[in-house]
């Protein structure tokens, strides 16, 4: 990921611009009440977890549907909770007003699991016919 923007010796953030002259991309860090370096913290506080590897860009959320493919059929689940793990994210699932539970790997997105119904129904026909991953 390219940066968009750096810090200066202040600490505030501020465009990540080619100008010699960095205030005049970002006049507004010398007034942290400003509404543009505000957004401009935010998002160096974003660039910079996504350079630590603690910010996730999840593609479903607790109270989500997910489909998981089955050999015969396409089964519904309500996202329950998300663990995350070192090397993946484990969905615990289950479905409302029963005991039942599922779990999925996160890595099987596109093989076994799905966040569209309609792509789901397509991945149990080529698993029915005999498709492997």
């Amino acid at each position: 990921m390219d940066r968009l923007t750096k810090k200066d010796e202040r600490g505030f953030y501020l465009y990540n611009c080619i100008s010699p002259n960095i205030e005049d991309c970002a006049s507004t860090a010398s007034c942290p009440d400003c509404y543009s370096a505000k957004v401009l913290q935010k998002l160096g506080e974003y660039e910079d977890k996504a350079e630590r590897g603690t910010l996730f860009d999840l593609p479903c959320k607790v109270g989500d549907t997910v489909y998981c493919v089955y050999a015969v059929e396409v089964d519904e689940w309500e996202v329950v909770s998300i663990q995350i793990f070192e090397k993946d994210i484990l969905l615990r699932l289950g479905h409302s007003g029963t005991d039942d539970y599922n779990a999925a790997w996160l890595k099987e997105k596109g093989k076994y699991l799905f966040f569209d119904r309609e792509k789901a129904d397509a991945r149990l026909k080529q698993v029915q016919e005999g498709a492997t991953v």
